[in-house]
């Protein structure tokens, strides 16, 4: 044995911080834009700057126990709540509590949405578009998500869209 084979060493990439900084501000925005005009009222729109400042929370926060909807009589209370709202992308039962956790999340999709890949696409979008928007939401708040039935393939961006109305939709009942 001479000696084990040199393996190439990889470069190391220079960025630089404004370009950086460039880069996840342009995906940021990419992200909050809204693919479908809403008819909002102009001051709640979701381009409005007041709803997209600090809308991303870091990538290493997590979707932790406490903030999910797990037990049959937490999405029964959800229900009977009968609030509701209509995206194009969701539907959204929610209710607003006096309670100071933060916001929960409980995801609905039945089979007649599709076959296990679609349904847990949905799920997994829906979550993160969740985590990253959890900051937003007023605490207290416990919502179950479900999927429009007319929806094909849901996007990130379509449901970060119907998360800003329903935070719009939120703010205007207050």
């Amino acid at each position: 044995m001479d000696s084990a084979p040199a393996w190439p060493q990889k470069q190391a990439e220079t960025v630089s911080i404004a370009s950086a900084e460039r880069d996840a501000k342009d995906s940021a925005s990419k992200l909050l834009a809204c693919p479908t005009p809403y008819s909002c009222p102009a001051d709640q729109s979701p381009q409005s700057s007041q709803l997209q400042t600090g809308a991303v929370a870091p990538k290493s926060s997590a979707y932790p126990k406490t903030m999910r909807l797990s037990k049959r009589n937490e999405f029964a209370k959800v229900r009977a709540a009968e609030t509701y709202f209509k995206g194009k992308s969701v539907h959204i039962q929610y209710r607003l509590n006096e309670s100071e956790h933060p916001a929960r999340l409980g995801i609905t999709v039945s089979k007649k949405y599709g076959n296990a890949p679609k349904r847990n696409r949905f799920k997994r979008l829906v979550r993160e578009g969740f985590r990253t928007q959890s900051s937003r939401f007023p605490r207290g708040l416990e919502m179950n998500v479900m999927p429009r039935r007319h929806l094909d393939q849901l996007s990130l961006e379509l449901f970060l869209c119907d998360m800003n109305h329903l935070i719009a939709h939120l703010k205007q009942d207050d």
